[in-house]
């Protein structure tokens, strides 16, 4: 009997731990952290707050050390089919050679956006180049104006432009919309880990229309 109740632990405890949710992580930071360094961040978030994506891409590399830099997607506080918007909390911390990690330190919150990817769910994010990834959001936008732009965006669309001559808005990651002015808003893109690229899109008529790109590297 005593072998049985014991079995019988074993197994509950293995259903409970395969029934968890496993959080979608996205660059080399998250998907190194361990159990630890999930709980000793588990303070800095709002009360009752859940995250349910992690993203952390590997930190430059600086004399005496480096800095890591975490986003935690906190669960969305709207959603419909085609869109749904929350909160992400970047932390911080130092990385030296040789001594323990300093304590993480929370940034203010910030305004997060998602658009469906169709035949996808929300939280099926496969990799670091996947569309489907949530992207901070700067400035007031209404839903359906999120939805069109990145909609537009991921169609690949030309650019002409006399300064930088005429090019193509690379199909990559989100990572900041911004809103400049009620008829301009910049965007930045996820290419590899630390560069993409830089678009701005200005609002003639109906129709947002690229006006200028570039590439940036961190």
């Amino acid at each position: 009997m005593p072998n049985v109740l014991a079995l019988s632990v074993v197994i509950a405890v293995a259903i409970v731990q395969s029934a968890s949710p496993v959080l979608p992580r996205t660059g080399d930071v998250a998907r190194a952290l361990t159990e630890q360094d999930i709980a000793a961040m588990t303070p800095l978030l709002p009360a009752e707050a859940k995250p349910w994506y992690l993203n952390g891409d590997s930190p430059l590399i600086l004399p005496g050390g480096s800095t890591q830099y975490m986003q935690v997607y906190l669960q969305p506080t709207t959603a419909t089919t085609a869109i749904r918007r929350g909160q992400v909390l970047t932390i911080t911390r130092r990385i030296s050679s040789g001594v323990p990690p300093t304590a993480w330190m929370a940034r203010p919150l910030e305004k997060y956006a998602q658009v469906e990817v169709p035949g996808k769910s929300f939280e099926q994010i496969d990799g670091d180049e996947d569309i489907n990834r949530p992207f901070r959001v700067e400035g007031d936008f209404e839903d359906g104006e999120l939805v069109r732009i990145v909609k537009f965006l991921r169609t690949g669309p030309e650019v002409r432009t006399e300064r930088n001559g005429n090019g193509f808005i690379r199909v990559l990651p989100l990572l900041l919309l911004r809103r400049e002015s009620p008829t301009r808003v910049s965007i930045t893109l996820r290419g590899q880990a630390g560069s993409g690229q830089s678009v701005v899109l200005e609002k003639q008529g109906q129709d947002w229309v690229p006006v200028a790109f570039g590439y940036w590297i961190a």
